[in-house]
């Protein structure tokens, strides 16, 4: 059953944990919800070492649109450990403070993160930004959106499933009357990549489903996807539906697809780029764009009533 609770007055109470945030600590835009937040989308990006097109000409794709409000991380942000170390001499200057979005950018961690123990080196590096280095989960509002950073690492969390603890604070915080909402993380419920579907990402993606959530962001492939609309089962509804994508092109290298498998209403695999999506009140704009600055796909839709 779809659950819109009425909004609390000046905060949302997130029953899974007990706790209470106020509104004025979620916003994090410095954009009007009527003039558009510009919010970057980019998995899978930097490893060590300086190759002629890498994370660092997708950092500067990104730092260069003077509209950037935010970027969200959908994982493997610095391979192939995630060491502290790396993040510091390869991700920092690429992606991060040294192209100034280190401050902008909310973070969900990947599976390579985890190849640290305990993700240390990516909770090292983002501090709070990450949120809670025993969960690495959160929330945040952009633009009016209720956004979630989920960890597709369910092993790490005690699971991903709509009864998890995970799987109750994503319900809790996107349970909110006349918002448009967004779940990010490193794994996709569906992809043609040869990663294909993904089991943590199923279950992430139907938590979102279940709470009438737009937008479901992932990576984990080398490649970029768009999906329609779809129900967890992978039907295509647009009036009910989530809209998954899978962008996958940071840096790290490019991957192709599984043999006669084509889900997608647009891909490629050709191409570094990251998606751009501009969030307003009533729904979202998105485009891919190419590190060259050249816009390969384009798409639009409405929040769910």
């Amino acid at each position: 059953m779809f659950r819109r609770a009425a909004r609390l007055a000046g905060s949302v109470v997130l029953a899974a944990t007990g706790a209470v945030i106020s509104e004025e600590a979620q916003e994090d835009s410095a954009h009007s919800v009527e003039a558009g937040t510009v919010v970057w989308v980019i998995g899978d990006s930097c490893d060590n070492d300086d190759a002629a097109v890498d994370c660092d000409d997708v950092g500067r794709l990104i730092a260069n649109d003077p509209e950037t409000d935010a970027v969200l991380g959908l994982g493997d942000l610095q391979y192939e450990n995630g060491s502290l170390a790396n993040f510091n001499r390869w991700y920092d200057p690429k992606m991060g403070a040294g192209k100034g979005l280190k401050g902008r950018t909310h973070p969900a961690p990947g599976n390579h993160e985890y190849l640290t123990n305990g993700a240390a080196g990516y909770f090292d590096y983002w501090q709070a930004r990450a949120g809670d280095r025993r969960r690495g989960y959160y929330g945040v509002t952009l633009g009016g959106w209720q956004v979630v950073a989920a960890n597709a690492n369910c092993y790490q969390v005690g699971g991903c499933g709509a009864s998890s603890r995970q799987g109750q604070f994503i319900a809790a915080y996107l349970d909110r009357a006349g918002a448009c909402e967004l779940v990010f993380d490193h794994h996709p419920a569906f992809s043609d990549g040869g990663q294909g579907d993904s089991s943590a990402g199923k279950a992430l993606f139907n938590v979102t489903y279940q709470n009438r959530g737009e937008l479901f962001l992932s990576g984990h492939d080398h490649n970029y996807q768009r999906f329609a609309p779809r129900r967890p089962n992978g039907t295509v509804s647009t009036s009910v539906g989530v809209r998954q994508f899978v962008v996958g092109t940071g840096g790290k290298d490019l991957r192709g697809w599984k043999p006669n498998k084509n889900r997608t209403e647009y891909r490629q695999n050709s191409k570094f780029g990251a998606l751009r999506l501009e969030l307003t009140s009533t729904g979202y704009k998105a485009r891919f764009v190419s590190v060259s600055g050249v816009t390969m796909d384009t798409t639009s839709g409405s929040c769910h009533a």
